[in-house]
């Protein structure tokens, strides 16, 4: 409801305009009353308001100077002068000031409610723009943030040549050419038991390090969904800087930006691999598979830690300790390591993990088979009783790893030990992904149910689906990715645009009927995605006659 304001320094009409107006039936509250405009002026300031209605002629400060200082203060209220003067330069300035409207007295009780409504309108009809204007900077946001994880995959993959490459880059405003590149992975947590703040201070480090990162000419950072975040490092000038100074000290800001913004948040914190440089494009993905290997021991490692592509990491001192051969008891040993893995490890990410796990706790023991046995044995154990945990059973899971008669040929070597305790941790989270899918069906089942009945809605988003579900739109967006395979964004505009084909080929709107039908207020923003999708605009599209456009 919007509040109205009046200001008057005749009593009589003051309280006319006040009693005579029904307020409340045209949807409105009359929130205050003043003389004069100082007296409203220190009452404005206090309250919220949204149309002021004043005199022009008020002792102590009149209508045009308490427009001037409202205008300049709270810009969004909208003014209507009532004025006794038939007098064009008073309009003049009224119009100046970005009065909204200026009517002459005596003003009826009908004229004064249709300006009402009016006003009502107009402040209706921008605000209802301002709400989609945000809606569509948040889309195109999320659609762009889409574009940038997969464009990442496609850096890193090397599958995809440089021309290519480049062409995409500049598509997405990314400036990728350089003399030289690092990449820097990092990823924040918050403590496995956190409140509500904690969890509130993790999102605000990550928004903040990426407002910090965003803006720098040397920096691309890309999001990596659960994997935490990418920072592409470039340097340039090689032959002024051959030995890339300025971009070491650029890599070490980088790192210790991270620090601060964590130090500066309770139950937050950090890991970060950082990796080797490179002096072309396609050394990136060896390059990524160098640094992923050193992320993996963010399972292993401690708190607040960060570590170096190719160089040899060193397992926590209390976990060493708990594994010389002369403490072999189950007692002494700290499962929580691989528990942790267990818990949030990829499947992707198994080898890496079993590397650094298996030489780390074997130390000089590696080669003695009693010690390789005990070491895969209290492993097994902390598999199976995760895997138990998920309601499985233990005879089943064993024989899925491999017959237990023949653990002796199976740890006859460290390698053979390494694949042994690979396989079992791949099952256990295969397991696990499973059991997290059923888990979360009826979730997932709910809300595609919810946005399929709603994607035509122009405000439908994430939190209104999540909230639907009874989740919060975090763990939503995360589970929402795991079991459907694309994020909340993509998935709408899949749907959306799968519509306006449909309504493309089998109605007679028009293309911008057609976008407001799916949810696009906007008929260029709904052109520029369906090009983005297939290739070509909806006229074309529906001009080709096809299902599929061919770009």
């Amino acid at each position: 409801m919007l509040h109205v304001f009046i200001v008057e320094d005749e009593i009589v009409v003051r309280k006319g305009l006040c009693k005579n107006i029904k307020w409340e039936e045209l949807g409105l509250a009359l929130v205050g009353e003043a003389s004069d405009g100082e007296l409203a002026y220190n009452k404005i300031k206090e309250i919220d308001v949204d149309i002021l209605i004043t005199d022009i002629k008020m002792p102590f400060m009149d209508g045009l100077q308490l427009s001037r200082l409202v205008k300049k203060e709270m810009p969004g209220i909208k003014i209507i002068i009532v004025s006794g003067y038939d007098d064009f330069a008073y309009a003049k300035q009224a119009i100046n000031i970005g009065v909204t409207e200026y009517l002459l007295k005596p003003v009826s009780v009908a004229q004064m409610t249709e300006t009402v409504l009016a006003v009502k309108k107009t402040i209706e009809r921008e605000r209802e723009q301002q709400q989609y204007m945000e809606q569509f900077r948040h889309d195109r946001q999320e659609y762009e943030k889409m574009e940038r994880k997969h464009f990442f995959k496609e850096l890193v993959g090397g599958r995809t040549s440089v021309s290519d490459l480049l062409e995409k880059s500049s598509r997405l405003a990314l400036q990728l050419s350089a003399a030289c590149y690092n990449l820097i992975l990092f990823q924040l947590f918050q403590d496995d038991e956190c409140a509500q703040d904690e969890m509130d201070a993790l999102i605000c480090a990550e928004q903040t390090i990426e407002k910090h990162f965003s803006f720098h000419p040397n920096l691309i950072l890309f999001e990596r969904e659960l994997d935490g975040f990418a920072l592409l490092v470039k340097g340039n000038n090689e032959e002024a800087d051959p030995e890339h100074r300025a971009m070491a000290t650029l890599e070490q800001t980088c790192v210790e930006t991270i620090q601060r913004v964590i130090d500066e948040r309770e139950g937050v914190g950090f890991f970060i691999a950082v990796g080797k440089r490179v002096n072309r494009l396609t050394d990136l993905p060896a390059a990524f598979l160098e640094v992923r290997k050193a992320f993996v021991y963010r399972y292993i490692g401690d708190k607040n830690e960060i570590v170096h592509a190719g160089k040899r990491q060193e397992i926590p001192q209390a976990t060493a300790e708990a594994f010389v051969p002369e403490m072999l008891h189950a007692s002494k040993v700290d499962k929580k390591i691989l528990e942790r893995f267990l818990k949030w490890g990829d499947r992707d990410d198994t080898d890496g993990f079993v590397e650094d796990y298996f030489n780390g706790i074997l130390l000089d023991g590696a080669g003695a088979l009693m010690f390789r046995q005990y070491v895969a044995i209290d492993a097994m154990m902390t598999v199976i009783s995760f895997v138990e945990a998920m309601g499985f059973e233990r005879e089943a899971f064993i024989r899925g790893c491999g017959d237990g008669d023949q653990m002796a040929d199976m740890l006859s070597t460290v390698e053979m030990t390494k694949a042994y305790l690979g396989k079992m941790i791949t099952k256990a989270l295969s397991l696990r992904a499973e059991t997290a899918s059923q888990k979360y069906a009826s979730i997932i089942h709910a809300a595609r149910d919810y946005i399929l009945e709603n994607f035509s809605r122009e405000d439908i988003s994430l939190s209104q689906v999540s909230a639907f579900v009874n989740v919060s739109p975090s763990h939503f967006s995360t589970i929402f990715g795991q079991n459907t395979g694309s994020t909340f964004v993509e998935y709408l505009t899949n749907i959306r645009i799968e519509k306006a084909m449909e309504l493309l080929r089998c109605s007679g709107l028009r293309a911008s009927e057609v976008s407001y039908t799916v949810g696009y207020r906007d008929p260029h923003y709904f052109s520029y995605l369906f090009k983005k999708k297939l290739g070509c605009t909806p006229k074309e599209f529906r001009a080709k006659g096809q299902n599929r456009c061919e770009s």
